[in-house]
C-alpha cells in the first residue's frame, strides 16, 4: 500500500526498508525511507523532526477522511 501524505512524503510498505511489511515514511524527492523513530529533515526547511511527527502532523491537518484500510496502515506505522 502507498499513502500520499503531502507533496513531500508518503507511507509505503512496498520498500526494502519495510520490516515485516510495516510501513515506512518515504521522501518523494530522494526516495529515502524512514522508520517512526528516525530523524528527518522536515520539508527541506532545515528543521528536523522524528518521522512519526511528520505523519502525526499529516493527521492533524488533513481535511479528507481516511478509509479504514488507510487508518489501519497509519496505525501500523505508529506501532512499530
Amino acid at each position: 500500500m502507498k499513502l500520499h501524505l503531502n507533496n513531500y512524503w508518503y507511507l509505503s510498505d512496498q520498500r526494502g526498508a519495510s520490516r515485516l511489511g510495516g510501513p515506512v515514511l518515504v521522501d518523494k524527492e530522494t526516495g529515502e525511507s524512514y522508520g517512526p523513530g528516525d530523524i528527518v529533515n522536515r520539508v527541506r526547511s532545515g528543521k528536523y523532526d522524528r518521522a512519526v511527527r511528520v505523519v502525526d502532523r499529516f493527521l492533524e491537518t488533513t481535511k479528507r477522511k481516511l478509509t479504514k484500510n488507510e487508518t489501519a496502515f497509519v496505525r501500523k506505522f505508529f506501532l512499530q
